[in-house]
């Protein structure tokens, strides 16, 4: 069985605009320092990551001569 929601009152919530809705998903550093170090560790990771990955598709096709279509398979087996 289904129940179905009663219908707010008009006026009853305030407009949801796009800036809050950004702005709820900010947390302070100052106040949650734990989250902000984890933060910016997994951006770090990956940036790193992505960094690898980047480069790692030059140095197949520069320095061991692969084509274009080989190192497509080749990334995905390396990382």
């Amino acid at each position: 069985a289904v129940i179905k929601d009663r219908p707010a009152a008009p006026g009853a919530f305030p407009p949801y605009s796009l800036r809050e809705f950004l702005r709820s998903f900010w947390v302070s550093p100052k106040l949650h320092p734990d989250f902000a170090w984890n933060f910016a560790g997994r951006f770090l990771v990956f940036v790193g990551i992505s960094c690898v990955t980047s480069y790692q598709v030059y140095f197949l096709e520069d320095r061991l001569g692969y084509s274009d279509s080989e190192v497509s398979g080749k990334v995905v087996l390396g990382t």
